[in-house]
C-alpha cells in the first residue's frame, strides 16, 4: 500500500486548480556568489602491482599516463605514499628527477596517512556470517591496539553501528562478537519457488495441449481439457505473484544496502589519504529502480578516495553464481515459446521479457560486488573459504600507493560522467584506480546521486535555465513544542516533459529529476533533496497523464535565519531544464505568542485510510489530504469556489478571532469574519474554507487573513489569478 508520505513525495497526477506563490514565477535570477567558475584539480589514487602481486613503488610521474574520456591529460603532481618499511628501504634513493619534460613534474615520498577501515557486514546467512566473523577477528587480531583505525557496521533494514572508529582491539573484538550474535532481517528470495511454479505452469500447459490435441479428442475430453487449462492459469497466476513479490523484495533490499554503503563512504571523505571499506556480502541486488543509486555509491566513494573491497561471504560455492540467472532466463524463454499468440493474452510489452533477463543477470552475486570493487579501485575476493588472505592485499594497498593530480582539459563542469583511465608504461604491471567522476562542483558533506549531477551543474550556470513552466514554494507551518516546519514544494505540468515510445510502441517512458538545494545567509549549502522519476505506462493512457501535474514534496525543520531555495527540474531525455529561486526567512519561535502558518490555496483533496495518516504532515486535516496549488490560474468554469487553508497556534492571549479579506490593486473588495474551531490535543487549529468566486472578473487578487487575540495581530496573504 502506498503510504501517505509517498503519495506526496513521488507523483501526483491530477488536474490542478488554483494557487498562490506568485513570487516564484518571476524569471530566475542568480544570487550573487553562487557560481563556481574555477577549474578544480582531479585527484586519483593509484595502486600498482607486479606480476607476483607485490606493490611497485619506484615509479615516477613520467611512468604514468592519465586519460579522461580517452584524451591524454597532463599529470600535475605525483606523491608516493609508502609504508614505513618501504620508506626505510628507499631512504637512500634520490627523489630528484631528470630535468626533462618526460619526468616533470617532480615526485616526492610521504608517509602513508593513518589507515582507516570500515568493516561492513551485509545481511548474511548463518554460514556466511560465521565465515565473515572469523575473517574479521583474524584481521583485528589479539593485540591491544589495531594497526588501523577500524569501525564496525552492519546492514539490516537500516545501518547498524556496532563500533565507531577506534584502535582499541578489545572494543573491536566485542563489536564483531555482537554482530555474530545478532539476528538480522533476511530477504528470503522467492526465486526457487517462482521457478518451481514456472515448471508447474509448463506441465499444466503441456497437459492441456495433449488433452485437447486432436479435434475428436477435444470433443471427447472437453471437460478434462477445461480443467487442465484452469490449472495452467492458476499456476501462471501463482508464478506472477511470486515474481512480483520478489521484484519488490529486491528493490527494498537493494535500496537499504546502497543507502547504508553511501552513508559509510560519505562519512570518510574528510579524512586524508586512501580509505577502505571491506564489504562482507553474499551479493548485491541491483534492480532497475536501484541502479542509479547504486552507481552513486561508487561515485561518492571515488570523491572521498575510498576503495571498496568486496568479500563474497558465501565462500566456496558448490554451484556457479550464474546458475540461478541462467535458469531464470531459460524458464522465461520457455514460457514465451509455449504461448499461443492467438489465444494467450500477454498483458505486457514484449520488452518486459528483455528487462526481466537483464535483471536476472544483475542478480549474479559477483556482478554487483565486482562492479563496486572495480569502479572504486578495490578488488573482489571470491570463491574461497579463507577470506583472511584478502586482508594482506588490502593492507598493502592502503599503505603503498600513488596520488596523482591533473587539471582536466575539458574545463566545463557540465554534470556529465568523465571516464578516467590510468596506464603505466612499465610492462608487467597491474593498475587499480578510480574509473571516473561526475563533472560537478560539490560543496559540503552531502553526497551526490548520479541523477543529480546534471541538474546540479545547471544550477551553477548563468543564466539559469528556463525551458518550461515550473512553480516552487517554501511554506512555513508552526508545530507543537515551538518547532517550525517548512514544507518545500515544486510543481510542473506533466505535459512539458518529454515522453517517448518504447521500442515496441505499446508503452511510453519519461525520465526527469526534481532537485532542491538550500543555502543559508553565508551562501553555504545546508541541505539538498531530490527525486528521480522514471515513468512508464501504456500508450493509450499517455494523453491522460499529460493533463496532470507533478508535485514534489519534502519537509524540513530549519534554524532561524535567511535562506535561498534553489529548485530545478531536469528532463533527461531532452536535456532541458527550468530553475526557480525562492527566498525564505525562518523566524525565531516564541511559543507564548500567536502563531500561524502561511495561507495556502487548495487545488484538491483526497480522503486517505487511517493507516496512511501521518500526524506530522501539515496538509493532513482529519482524514483528508490537501494538495496545495502553487500558482496555477483559476478558471471559474472548472472551479467556482476558491479553497484555502491555514493553521493557527493560539498564544497566551484570548481566543484568536479571524477576518478574511479580498483585495485587488490594494483596494479591499470584501471582508468576512472567520469562525475558528477549538484547538486539538496538540494545541493546533486547522482551518479549511471556501470562497465563491463566480462573480469576480478576470484579474489578479490578494487573499488575506487577519488574526487577533487581544495581545497581538498577525496577517497572512497570498495571490490568485482568474483567467475566465
Amino acid at each position: 500500500m502506498t503510504s501517505l508520505r509517498e503519495k506526496l513525495l513521488v507523483l501526483y497526477l491530477a488536474v490542478a486548480g488554483v494557487g498562490p506563490a506568485a513570487q516564484t514565477q518571476a524569471p530566475p535570477a542568480r544570487a550573487t556568489g553562487t557560481v563556481q567558475s574555477e577549474t578544480a584539480a582531479i585527484l586519483v589514487d593509484v595502486v600498482v602491482r607486479d606480476k607476483r602481486g607485490q606493490p611497485v613503488m619506484d615509479l615516477t610521474a613520467g611512468d604514468f599516463e592519465i586519460y579522461e574520456d580517452g584524451v591524454l591529460q597532463e599529470v600535475g603532481a605525483l606523491t608516493r605514499y609508502a609504508s614505513d618499511a618501504d620508506r626505510r628501504a628507499t631512504a637512500s634513493a634520490t627523489l630528484a628527477l631528470p630535468a626533462s619534460p618526460e619526468f616533470a613534474p617532480r615526485s616526492k615520498v610521504e608517509a602513508a596517512p593513518e589507515a582507516v577501515v570500515a568493516l561492513v557486514f551485509d545481511r548474511l546467512a548463518p554460514e556466511a556470517k560465521e565465515l565473515a566473523r572469523k575473517a574479521a577477528l583474524g584481521y583485528v587480531g589479539e593485540a591491544a591496539q589495531s594497526d588501523a583505525r577500524v569501525a564496525i557496521f552492519g546492514i539490516d533494514l537500516s545501518l547498524l553501528t556496532y563500533q565507531t572508529y577506534t584502535r582499541d582491539g578489545a572494543m573491536l573484538r566485542k563489536a564483531i562478537a555482537e554482530f555474530g550474535g545478532r539476528s538480522t532481517g533476511q530477504f528470503g528470495s522467492q526465486a526457487d519457488i517462482a521457478r518451481a511454479a514456472g515448471q508447474a505452469d509448463a506441465a499444466a500447459s503441456s497437459m492441456a495441449v495433449l488433452e485437447a490435441g486432436g479435434q475428436a479428442a477435444a470433443q471427447a475430453a472437453a471437460g478434462g481439457a477445461g480443467a487442465a487449462g484452469a490449472d495452467a492459469k492458476l499456476a501462471d497466476m501463482q508464478r506472477r505473484t511470486l515474481e512480483t513479490f520478489e521484484m519488490l523484495e529486491r528493490d527494498q533490499q537493494g535500496t537499504s544496502t546502497t543507502n547504508a554503503l553511501m552513508a559509510v563512504v560519505n562519512s570518510m571523505r574528510a579524512l586524508p589519504g586512501r580509505k577502505s571499506v571491506i564489504f562482507f556480502s553474499e551479493g548485491v541486488a541491483i534492480p532497475a529502480n536501484v541502479a542509479a543509486r547504486f552507481k552513486s555509491v561508487s561515485d561518492t566513494a571515488n570523491r572521498a578516495n575510498v576503495s571498496i573491497y568486496a568479500m563474497d561471504a558465501a565462500g566456496l560455492r558448490v554451484e556457479s553464481t550464474s546458475k540461478e540467472s541462467r535458469e531464470g532466463i531459460n524458464a522465461a524463454a520457455n514460457r514465451m515459446l509455449r504461448r499461443n499468440p492467438t489465444a494467450d493474452v500477454v498483458g505486457a510489452a514484449m520488452t518486459e521479457a528483455l528487462e526481466r533477463n537483464e535483471e536476472m543477470l544483475r542478480r549474479d552475486p559477483h556482478s554487483g560486488l565486482g562492479q563496486l570493487a572495480d569502479d572504486t579501485g578495490g578488488i573482489l575476493i571470491r570463491n574461497t573459504n579463507d577470506l583472511t588472505g584478502g586482508f594482506k592485499r588490502i593492507d598493502q594497498d592502503m599503505r603503498n600507493y600513488y596520488m596523482l593530480s591533473y587539471v582536466p582539459k575539458n574545463d566545463r563542469f557540465d554534470g556529465k560522467f568523465r571516464a578516467i583511465g590510468v596506464k603505466v608504461k612499465r610492462p608487467g604491471t597491474e593498475v587499480a584506480a578510480r574509473k571516473g567522476y561526475y563533472a560537478v562542483h560539490v560543496a559540503g558533506s552531502i553526497p551526490v546521486m548520479s541523477y543529480e549531477a546534471r541538474p546540479l551543474a545547471l544550477l551553477e550556470s548563468t543564466p539559469l535555465p528556463n525551458a518550461f513552466p515550473v512553480r516552487a514554494a517554501a511554506l512555513k507551518f508552526p508545530q507543537s513544542g515551538g518547532v517550525e516546519t517548512t514544507p518545500i514544494l515544486v510543481s510542473l505540468p506533466a505535459s512539458v516533459m518529454t515522453f517517448v515510445p518504447t521500442e515496441d510502441g505499446t508503452s511510453y517512458r519519461a525520465e526527469f529529476t526534481v532537485l532542491v538545494r538550500l543555502r543559508n545567509a553565508a551562501n553555504e549549502v545546508v541541505d539538498k533533496m531530490s527525486q528521480s522519476y522514471n515513468l512508464t505506462g501504456p500508450m493509450d493512457r499517455l494523453e491522460s497523464v499529460k493533463r496532470g501535474n507533478v508535485l514534489f514534496y519534502r519537509s524540513r525543520e530549519l534554524r532561524a535565519g535567511l535562506y535561498t531555495m534553489e529548485a530545478i527540474v531536469h528532463d533527461a531525455l531532452s536535456d532541458r531544464a527550468s530553475a526557480r529561486l525562492v527566498t525564505l526567512e525562518e523566524p525565531r519561535v516564541d511559543q507564548s505568542a500567536l502563531r500561524a502558518s502561511d495561507l495556502v490555496l487548495v487545488a484538491s483533496a483526497e480522503r486517505v485510510a487511517k493507516t496512511d495518516r501521518l500526524s506530522g504532515n501539515p496538509f493532513l486535516v482529519g482524514d483528508m489530504l490537501l494538495y496545495p496549488n502553487l500558482g496555477e490560474p483559476l478558471r471559474k468554469s472548472a472551479t467556482p469556489e476558491l479553497g484555502f487553508f491555514f493553521t493557527v497556534y493560539p498564544g497566551k492571549g484570548a481566543a484568536p478571532q479571524g477576518t478574511l479579506e479580498l483585495l485587488q490593486n490594494g483596494t479591499r473588495l470584501a471582508a468576512l469574519p472567520l469562525t475558528l474551531g477549538e484547538p486539538d490535543s496538540s494545541g493546533r487549529i486547522q482551518h479549511v474554507s471556501r470562497l465563491p468566486i463566480g462573480n469576480l472578473a478576470a484579474g489578479t487578487y490578494d487573499l488575506r487573513i487577519l488574526l487577533v487575540d487581544g495581545r497581538q495581530q498577525i496577517s497572512r496573504s497570498t495571490m490568485f489569478r482568474i483567467v475566465d
